[in-house]
Formats: C-alpha cells, sequence, structure tokens
C-alpha cells in the first residue's frame, strides 16, 4: 500500500474516532538546538556566534569575526527561518550599497557555517575589505549553550574573547 493512502486512512480513522493519529518519527525535521556560544581562534583570529533560538522559530544571533589583520566583521540581528537553517538581511533599501547585508546561517553535519551573500555582503560591517565567508562552528566550538541577557549587544558581544584565549 502506498505511504500517502496509508496516512489518508489512518487521517479517516482518526477522523471518525476509531484510531489516534501518529506520525513516524522518521517524517518530522530534527531542528537542532543551536543555542549557546560558539568561538573558534586561529593565529591572532577569533570568529565567535552567539545564538539565540526563539519559540517562533527565529534566531537572535550575533557574529563577531576578527582577521589577524586587525580587521573586524560584526553583525547583530534576527533571522528567519529557512529550510536549511536561518536568513538575515537588512539595510537593503539604503541607495548605499556597503550597507546592504544578507546572511545564511546554515548546520550542515553539526558543523553551523555562515556566508553572506555575495552581491549583499555586510561591507559596512566589516572594515578593511573583510568578509563572512564559510564561517564555520564545529560541535566542538561550543563554550556554552545558553546566553546572558546581554551578549547579543553589539558592545559586549564585540568585545568577548574566547575561552583560553587573549580579548579581541
Amino acid at each position: 500500500m502506498s505511504q500517502p493512502l496509508t496516512y489518508l486512512m489512518i487521517f479517516s480513522a482518526a477522523l471518525l474516532g476509531c484510531a489516534t493519529v501518529s506520525i513516524p518519527a522518521s517524517t518530522a525535521r530534527a531542528e537542532p538546538s543551536i543555542s549557546g556560544k560558539y568561538c573558534v581562534t586561529a593565529g591572532k583570529g577569533l570568529q565567535l556566534l552567539a545564538a539565540r533560538p526563539n519559540e517562533d522559530k527565529t534566531l537572535d544571533f550575533g557574529l563577531s569575526v576578527w582577521f589577524d589583520s586587525g580587521m573586524h566583521c560584526g553583525v547583530t540581528g534576527k533571522a528567519t527561518p529557512t529550510e536549511k537553517g536561518w536568513h538575515y538581511q537588512s539595510g537593503l533599501d539604503s541607495p548605499d550599497p556597503d550597507e546592504h547585508c544578507k546572511i545564511d546561517i546554515a548546520v550542515k553535519d553539526s558543523v553551523i557555517v555562515a556566508n553572506a551573500d555575495t552581491t549583499a555582503r555586510c561591507a559596512s560591517a566589516c572594515g578593511g575589505g573583510g568578509r563572512i565567508f564559510d564561517i564555520a562552528f564545529p560541535p566542538e566550538s561550543r563554550e556554552s549553550t545558553s546566553l546572558a541577557e546581554d551578549a547579543l549587544t553589539p558592545d559586549v558581544l564585540f568585545n568577548t574573547a574566547c575561552k583560553n584565549s587573549p580579548s579581541p
């Protein structure tokens, strides 16, 4: 018997009070919990993601990237859910293309990856031509599972260090 027909029969029986409906676990979309602080250091650089999922599936987030050169990219905001993760956009109405910012945050094989759109790369949030491109946070980069109330405030987030690393 085909799967759609089976579901139709189960649903019809439930409406008539003959059965209870249960959806097989294999059909439910797994929503990974990414709440917390993630941090990766390399050389003099630092990549930090602070994430707080909301009940409506949006994501309050902050991304702070310090490059070896001392340049910084910093973005905070609310991202909307997509099929692959979340999407953030701001400044698209501005006549200045440097204000245009679109970031996709996805979870791929348990790794959180942030990428800015090439045509809306958040230039005003990044100094000296810095780019948010394939910024990856593997599971072992998770430093906490919750955030302080002010953790997503730019002044706090952009001056937060990773554990066991110097301040940015």
